[in-house]
């Protein structure tokens, strides 16, 4: 072998053990040394001792006197010269920052702990800031796919066979939401370090980002500088998000994140306009249009179906002076602001109080509140004033509404909606009983048996009356319950909107009756309330109580909701040719 061959051999070594380019000073060491080295031993080869001797002085000895020199530095340059992307020593808010900078592929466990709740987790993998892939507990699998144009959206049930194949028309390809994409877009690299400690069975480097809203504490490697463990806390919706059991830049088939379903599944397919994600300044844009529709007044709005009814007027009042464009336009701007207090407010962030006191303010007053909201967790409202403004208040600062419900949103009715359904009672150890109920307002129902009995209340008028009729026997009771009335109908709706409201548990998404379904449920000391509303319609399509205690199950199915109801149906007068029982009681 040349001296060029042996050159070339030693920057192949180095360079496949170091994966890097060897500094010079570094380089030209080991080459004095090497060299030194190599002399030595060529100059064995033609000293004059005798031949004799080399057979009592082992060649190795030699060998190792000259080579350990180079060998020292060889190791020292193995271990402490850097590899590219991994900063030796501690680091720095701002290494991690770095490290995240580039998307890596990453597994890990996502699990939510609300406050007062039990937690639940799910495994996410994701391949891209525009994929993501969701394995629940329950077996359940969701499929996110944001790359494409229209975006897609799979949920698989496997324990059913059954897939919900989800497009979302008029949402461009974009970024898939990430809580770590909020970490990497911090641009103030600065944070309290917490030093070394033990996380997930190794040591880890922790590090503390307060925030308002994510509220971030990290550990990472302090080898590469990528996570190993990041807890969120989000005080406005009272809850923290733990990401753990990470794996990073693994590989990941692409069929992961099909969102096609597999074969074999029942496949519902569903179709929703995604076009904007409601934020806090449609609501405000929503507030200017329904002021200006009013000549810049406030509405007197309880509820926000009142603002689409304000603008119906509006329109009928313009006439076809106003471009179908210019109508549409207006449409979107109040339904985006519905949908944010809907949507955000109320289901997302759960907000504490919700109230409007827009009444008669005029667009442009700087010190008159039209709404206000107070997020879980904080001490500050948010309100949005007269001229638009949008300003945090400290509590001490705003009004006490506690006893005016006409401006609390969260407990306004709002247009009750007559509905139908099957109401099933089971109680351990007797058979299950089961009846149709008919709504026609919060103060008047009907109940029909399944002998055919009926049972009428109206609460709607004092004194309060019911009607009992048994038609094959053509026998009716007429009650009167002169010391009640006029009351609102316990109704099982108001205890799962009010589970909704406080402390509602978000269960995921499931098929519930032949119909894509979002689940809530409010777990506790008292009754157990699981409901699912249809993510189309946003109406109740099952309700399930358990009554603490007596364990009793009421079950309220197959609904019909927006139905034509006959007033005579909830007359309590019985009809012509029954035989008649009048009783007066006190309530």
């Amino acid at each position: 072998m040349t001296r060029n061959d042996r050159d070339h051999a030693m920057d192949s070594f180095l360079k496949e053990r170091l994966d890097t380019e060897v500094p010079p000073e570094v380089d030209a060491k080991l080459r004095r040394h090497l060299a030194a080295f190599r002399e030595r031993m060529e100059s064995r080869e033609s000293s004059r001792e005798p031949w004799w001797r080399s057979l009592f002085v082992p060649r190795w000895r030699v060998a190792v006197r000259y080579a350990i020199p180079a060998a020292v530095l060889l190791v020292a340059a193995l271990m402490f010269w850097p590899r590219p992307g991994v900063k030796k020593g501690p680091l720095a808010f701002a290494d991690v920052l770095e490290q995240l900078r580039e998307f890596r592929p990453y597994a890990c466990t996502f699990t939510y702990h609300y406050d007062g709740r039990e937690p639940f987790s799910w495994r996410v993998m994701r391949d891209s800031l525009t994929r993501r892939r969701e394995e629940r507990d329950d077996g359940n699998i969701l499929v996110f796919d944001m790359s494409q144009e229209p975006n897609k959206i799979l949920a698989l049930i496997p324990e059913k066979k059954t897939a919900i194949e989800t497009t979302l028309i008029g949402q461009r390809p974009g970024k898939e939401p990430d809580i770590l994409q909020t970490l990497r877009d911090m641009r103030n690299g600065t944070a309290e370090n917490l030093g070394m400690q033990k996380v997930e069975g190794r040591l880890a480097q922790g590090f503390h980002k307060p925030h308002k809203f994510n509220d971030f504490t990290i550990w990472v490697d302090p080898d590469t500088g990528l996570p190993v463990y990041v807890e969120v806390r989000q005080d406005p919706v009272e809850r923290t998000l733990i990401m753990s059991d990470f794996e990073w830049d693994i590989e990941l088939d692409e069929s992961l994140f099909s969102t096609t379903a597999p074969e074999g599944y029942t496949v519902h397919e569903k179709v929703v306009r995604a076009d904007v994600h409601p934020m806090e300044e449609h609501l405000v844009e929503g507030l200017r249009t329904v002021a200006i529709l009013q000549d810049g007044v406030f509405p007197s709005a309880t509820d926000f179906r009142e603002l689409q009814q304000g603008l119906d007027r509006y329109v009928e009042r313009i006439g076809s002076s106003a471009s179908e464009e210019e109508i549409e336009s207006l449409r979107t701007s109040v339904r985006l602001a519905m949908k944010y207090i809907e949507q955000l407010l109320k289901r997302f962030y759960e907000v504490r109080e919700l109230r409007y006191v827009g009444d008669g303010v005029e667009l442009g007053d700087a010190e008159s509140p039209v709404i206000w909201w107070l997020f879980r967790g904080l001490d500050t409202y948010r309100v949005v004033y007269g001229d638009l403004s949008v300003r945090d208040v400290p509590l001490e600062d705003v009004p006490d509404l506690s006893g005016d419900q006409h401006s609390d949103l969260l407990r306004a009715d709002g247009d009750f909606l007559p509905y139908v359904c099957t109401y099933t009672v089971k109680d351990e150890g007797t058979p299950e009983r089961t009846k149709r109920l008919m709504r026609w307002s919060l103060s008047r129902r009907r109940e029909v048996m399944p002998d055919g009995t009926v049972t009428v209340v109206d609460l709607s008028h004092s004194p309060v009356r019911m009607l009992e009729l048994i038609p094959d026997e053509r026998r009716a009771v007429e009650r009167t319950l002169i010391d009640r009335g006029p009351e609102q109908d316990p109704d099982m709706l108001e205890m799962a909107r009010d589970a909704q409201h406080s402390s509602g548990e978000n269960l995921g998404l499931r098929v519930v009756e032949g119909r894509e379904a979002q689940g809530y449920g409010m777990f506790g000391p008292g009754d157990d309330i699981t409901f699912w509303i249809d993510e189309e319609t946003e109406l109740p399509l099952r309700i399930e109580i358990v009554h603490a205690g007596t364990g009793r199950q009421i079950i309220m199915s197959e609904f019909e909701w927006d139905v034509e109801l006959k007033e005579s149906l909830f007359s309590t007068t019985a009809p012509e040719g029954y035989a008649v029982e009048r009783i007066e009681q006190e309530g």
